[in-house]
């Protein structure tokens, strides 16, 4: 087994987060000289620590109760602690003692930064797409944006009317959009409190009154037994917090707030 070594520093691209390097094996006496740092670290209000175990060969039982303990720490003081490059033989010794109920696990520095921008900064994650406009693709787009809510946390319901919200503007934009278009255009974007989402077709030049008659019509859908057209349109208003469109001369855009409801 290799010579225990560990160091930190304040991580480059944010400030507010130490990482916390370690190498070689991390077992009982390894553990308590680490201990001392962990306890300068917290003297020094660091509570966001990313420790980095790429290094690390072996890694005792009581070393792991010993950093869930420096987790709870940091947690009781609204912070974290992570781990970042576990080789897949320590991460499975890991899971056998149970790590994996308390810790996560990154593959990278970069994808801690974006959680935690996510989860204490609130900064929104954004995703902009060019589709081919046949319906064919449209569950694959519906059921991605889906996983993408779900895995931030949202839950199945918000999740499944956004999947919803997904389809139809999606099969409209295809629907009514020009015959010539080649693709349409989705702008997606979630926080922690909200899902944006904007659809955008390229339509045939259309003239102002029917550009007004058109935007009335959408800001109050009419849907009753005789209706065979707006439905769909009706049912995102029903599951949108917000709904706004917009026509220009290059086209149509649908824009959707759904706020997140638990």
């Amino acid at each position: 087994m290799a010579e225990f070594s560990f160091s930190w520093k304040s991580c480059e691209d944010d400030a507010r987060i130490t990482l916390l390097t370690l190498k070689g094996s991390l077992d009982l006496t390894s553990v308590e000289n680490l201990m001392d740092s962990f306890e300068s670290m917290v003297a020094e209000g660091r509570y966001f620590v990313i420790v980095d175990m790429e290094h690390v060969d072996f890694v005792s039982s009581p070393s792991v109760g010993a950093l869930m303990g420096c987790r709870c720490r940091l947690i009781e003081k609204k912070g974290n602690l992570v781990l970042v490059g576990l080789s897949l033989s320590l991460r499975e010794k890991l899971n056998l003692m149970g790590a994996n109920r308390i810790f996560r696990y990154y593959n990278d520095v970069k994808t801690v930064l974006s959680d935690y921008r996510w989860e204490y900064d609130n900064l929104a994650q954004k995703v902009n797409l060019q589709i081919p406009a046949n319906p064919a693709y449209v569950p694959a787009i519906r059921r991605m944006i889906s996983s993408i809510v779900l895995q931030k946390g949202y839950n199945r319901k918000d999740a499944f009317r956004i999947e919803t919200i997904v389809d139809e503007l999606s099969n409209n934009a295809i629907e009514h959009g020009d015959h010539s278009q080649k693709m349409f255009f989705i702008e997606f974007a979630l926080d922690r409190e909200k899902v944006e989402l904007s659809v955008r077709n390229r339509t045939s030049e259309i003239d102002p009154s029917l550009a007004r008659s058109v935007q009335e019509k959408f800001n109050n859908p009419v849907v009753d037994d005789e209706s065979i057209r707006g439905r769909g349109l009706a049912l995102v208003k029903m599951l949108s917090s917000e709904l706004r469109l917009d026509i220009d001369a290059g086209g149509t855009t649908v824009h959707v707030t759904k706020v997140r409801e638990d």
